[in-house]
């Protein structure tokens, strides 16, 4: 798996993905840091961003986590292109929880463009419940 760079400081909880899935996966989750539940996420399956929204009392090791993120590597983004050098997109939490909530939805994806790219990644779908930063571990 090449998409994310492997960590297990943050992890989701209480995945719900939604059918109504568009451009994004539609979820909802439960962001935790360190172990300790942080904030809720949750994004509308139409393409935007994923929104966090600190629990109550969390908002410090919320803006913790999204350092921490932030100072994680590079992701490499596929453009779908040709191009000679790779492009890469910096690492923000959101986009951290966009790709925890991928690896770890279980349920088919029904999008013929995202299952192609889902193989072509050689993305491995786990099980509920199954530890998502096994999923995270680099290929040889």
């Amino acid at each position: 798996m090449d998409t994310i760079t492997k960590q297990d400081r943050i992890t989701l909880r209480n995945l719900v993905a939604d059918f109504a899935s568009e451009e994004t996966l539609c979820f909802t989750a439960t962001v935790v840091f360190d172990g300790a539940p942080i904030a809720e996420a949750r994004n509308d399956g139409h393409g935007g961003s994923t929104f966090l929204r600190a629990l109550n009392g969390k908002t410090t090791l919320l803006a913790e986590a999204e350092a921490f993120a932030k100072g994680l590597p590079p992701a490499p983004l596929d453009l779908r292109s040709r191009a000679k050098h790779p492009h890469y997109i910096d690492m923000t939490l959101d986009f951290l929880v966009d790709e925890l909530g991928l690896l770890t939805h279980s349920q088919p994806i029904s999008d013929k463009d995202e299952a192609d790219e889902a193989q072509e990644h050689e993305v491995e779908f786990l099980e509920p419940r199954e530890d998502a930063s096994i999923a995270l571990e680099p290929t040889e």
